[in-house]
């Protein structure tokens, strides 16, 4: 499970590292909506290895709180983002 984890943690940063990588490599910008995008699926991606770490801490007995707080900060940085957007 904490292998799991790691692997949504690092495909989150590898996402939302993709608009700078090609911006720099290519030296085109593909617009305010494909950062969108990244962003959005980086938050999302860090909202499911909150819960995979939700399960994992249930299973050995310890509190949920930091990762529902986790989650909670992240659902509110996705609301302001498609508020702002959107």
């Amino acid at each position: 499970m904490k292998r799991i984890r790691n692997l949504f943690i690092v495909l989150g940063v590898m996402v939302a590292l993709l608009p700078l990588f090609l911006f720099y490599t290519q030296h085109t910008y593909y617009g305010i909506y494909f950062s969108l995008v990244t962003t959005v699926s980086t938050v999302l991606l860090f909202i499911i290895a909150a819960l995979v770490q939700i399960s994992l801490n249930k299973k050995e007995g310890r509190s949920i709180t930091f990762p529902l707080i986790f989650i909670g900060g992240f659902i509110f940085l996705l609301i302001y983002l498609l508020f702002i957007y959107i």
